[in-house]
């Protein structure tokens, strides 16, 4: 049985991290973009989710000496986040709709780059804000595109 004590990253597992979040938020633009809902939800929750709740709970393990379980799917990450970040954490998590999957998005970047700035503090290591600059710019790109736009650039 796994215990899902997450350890302290090295800083290469670190930016692996960052460059899956920052290089999958592009595939969440596009899919907004067109308006594939579905597949929004699917990268949103199976693959960029995933890194920030990495981020959160490497977070945790900081504020807890990486002594910490923060269970199966990060079930337990509200005992270790102050209620703010909790709180924004949960909501990430969006329905069916665009305007809500975009706001959705924003927050969970807003969050990402908030929290990456913190761990790489705190470890040490360096956090590439050139990368979450222009994975950030790409997304208000997309957002602000007119209704009618028949490609992104």
């Amino acid at each position: 049985m796994q215990k899902h004590i997450f350890r302290k990253p090295s800083e290469a597992q670190f930016h692996a991290c960052t460059n899956e979040f920052w290089w999958c938020s592009n595939n969440l633009a596009k899919g907004l973009w067109r308006k594939e809902i579905l597949y929004v939800q699917d990268m949103a929750n199976f693959v960029v989710r995933k890194q920030l709740e990495k981020m959160l709970s490497w977070k945790a393990g900081i504020r807890t000496d990486f002594h910490v379980s923060v269970g199966k799917s990060a079930k337990y990450l509200y005992r270790w986040l102050d209620a703010d970040e909790y709180r924004n954490y949960v909501s990430t998590y969006f329905g069916g709709g665009i305007n809500e999957a975009w706001d959705a998005v924003f927050l969970m970047c807003d969050l990402f780059d908030h929290t990456s700035e913190y761990v790489a503090e705190k470890l040490g290591y360096t956090y590439h804000t050139d990368e979450a600059a222009a994975a950030r710019g790409f997304l208000e790109h997309v957002r602000k595109l007119p209704e009618d736009a028949e490609e992104i650039y």
